[in-house]
């Protein structure tokens, strides 16, 4: 390697390294034994692991094994994969659950031996959420009053700056038609 190390001192002090010496900088390979899980979406996830090389060994002729917990239920399924894999997409049965991951061998008798067990991970739910947060809806009436506010303007400045003139115009307008409703009231 040609001193590449002492050359690394911000990301586009990269571009200047051949890829051979940026491959001995990230190496391909910690030799520990770790898994990572990780939501794609509501129905998937996506695990990553690495065994230790002396674990490789101890389980050589055992089949590798991902058993996938549903965490509330305290069910799981079992994947196997290929003892050259590092990841997998696993497909779950059920959105909106919190979902771990093992990873081990299965035996002989088909008994599982525990080899590192993943972080818990929460799959979002596959539905539009019932929850409605009208203080942030925008009504139609002051949709089209903003767009026309925006088409109109010809003050130069940026987008958000005009959102944000309009936007106070309307509390401004807001905080009037409210004071006059009170003014009424107490007049009755």
């Amino acid at each position: 390697m040609s001193n590449s190390k002492s050359l690394v001192k911000n990301d586009s002090d990269l571009k200047n390294i051949s890829m051979q010496d940026q491959e001995e900088i990230i190496p391909e390979k910690y030799n520990e034994t770790k898994i990572v899980l990780l939501v794609k979406d509501p129905k998937w996830l996506f695990a990553f692991w690495e065994i230790k090389d002396n674990d490789i060994i101890k389980f050589k002729n055992m089949r590798l094994t991902l058993r996938v917990y549903n965490a509330a239920e305290n069910t799981y399924f079992d994947i196997g994969v290929t003892d050259d894999a590092s990841n997998w997409y696993i497909n779950v049965p059920e959105s909106g659950k919190n979902w771990f991951v093992e990873i081990g061998v299965l035996d002989d008798n088909n008994n599982f031996i525990l080899i590192a067990r993943s972080n818990t991970v929460a799959t979002p739910p596959d539905k539009i959420s019932d929850v409605v947060d009208e203080e942030w809806m925008i009504i139609e009436k002051d949709f089209y009053k903003l767009y026309k506010h925006i088409l109109d303007t010809d003050s130069g400045g940026s987008s958000e700056s005009v959102i944000a003139k309009f936007l106070n115009q309307i509390d401004k307008e807001r905080i009037n038609i409210n004071s006059s409703n009170i003014s009424q009231q107490e007049h009755k």
